[in-house]
């Protein structure tokens, strides 16, 4: 586990065959032994990353949980999360970012609120075992195309963004499922009865 929260970063890659520096210093890059191979969870969030590129993250194949909240993000490149091939929780929230790249399959707990999403991207409604979602915060509307497609989501955060009403399809594969549903300061004017009946087992 390494925490290099809140410095001044302005890379994710890491520095191959280096000592590791978590002081508050003025360093561009994140600097790492050569066991980053073994690295289980990295937070990077508060720093100045603007961008993740597809070999910034290369060294990371064991990684379980990677915190990249309160960036500067704008672009996270499509092959960046590849080598991440045992990733179950990643929170990317409070960035800028417009488009996600390819997800693991591992992913269970998925954290992009506060962005610049205008759709829930097929990047993200293709992840077939989550069970977090929060993608509040950010300007999705009803006109999203992709159903999400994970039969285990427990727990999903829409509130803050565009919704006038939600598709009956949107989360039909997890409808028995969702115990969590967030969806206030959004557009909608009226639930449907039907709205009730699909989500069952709703707590929240």
């Amino acid at each position: 586990v390494i925490n290099v929260s809140h410095n001044w970063l302005r890379s994710a890659r890491l520095g191959a065959n280096a000592d590791v520096n978590i002081d508050n210093s003025d360093n561009s890059q994140f600097k790492c032994n050569n066991r980053a191979e073994q690295l289980i969870i990295i937070d990077l969030s508060y720093n100045q990353i603007r961008s993740i590129g597809d070999n910034d993250l290369t060294q990371l194949v064991a990684i379980r949980q990677l915190l990249l909240t309160n960036n500067q993000i704008n672009l996270i490149n499509r092959n960046a999360l590849k080598t991440c091939a045992l990733l179950q929780q990643l929170h990317i929230g409070n960035n800028n970012i417009e488009e996600l790249p390819v997800m693991p399959e591992t992913l269970i707990h998925l954290d992009v609120s506060w962005n610049r999403l205008s759709i829930i991207p097929a990047t993200i409604a293709n992840l077939p075992n989550l069970l977090f979602l929060n993608l509040s915060g950010n300007a999705i509307d009803a006109n999203t195309p992709f159903p999400v497609a994970s039969s285990t989501l427990q727990t999903i955060d829409l509130s803050q963004n565009r919704f006038e009403f939600i598709p009956e399809n949107l989360f039909a594969s997890s409808s028995q499922q969702l115990q969590h549903f967030f969806l206030s300061y959004n557009r909608i004017t009226q639930l449907e009865p039907s709205f009730f009946q699909n989500y069952s087992n709703l707590l929240t």
